[in-house]
């Protein structure tokens, strides 16, 4: 197969573990949940290019695990969305959201691969 191929199944494997996973926007309203969807799946298809330009594998497996941080980052979104109540909730995950687009991209700095994520599971850190 091409890199073309391969990266294009790869985005599809990204965006389908985004999209298939309600319990990454299960607090948010409908608009919330669009605006951090359509986010996520464009910075899983950065994952996935980054990936494919450092020569990583893009099989199913290695896409999910890559995606590890991003997920993370979802589940802390829809935490905090459903638990902020002192400005109007499509404001605050507009304004996390831009946040969220800097640190996401300085993370995706070329380390963006490494194995050393933590598991899916693991509660956010920090405050």
């Amino acid at each position: 197969m091409t890199d073309e191929i391969v990266a294009s199944e790869a985005r599809r494997y990204a965006a389908e573990a985004i999209l298939q996973d309600e319990a990454l926007t299960a607090d948010l309203e409908d608009a919330e949940a669009d605006a951090l969807l359509r986010w996520a799946v464009a910075s899983a298809e950065d994952v996935v290019m980054s990936r494919l330009r450092h020569g990583l594998p893009l099989d199913r497996d290695s896409v999910a695990e890559a995606l590890r941080p991003l997920r993370q980052t979802l589940r802390t979104v829809n935490d905090l969305a459903a638990h902020y109540t002192d400005m109007p909730r499509p404001q605050f995950v507009a304004r996390l959201l831009a946040l969220l687009d800097a640190v996401w991209r300085l993370a995706c700095l070329p380390s963006c691969e490494s194995q050393t994520a933590a598991p899916a599971d693991a509660p956010p850190q920090g405050p």
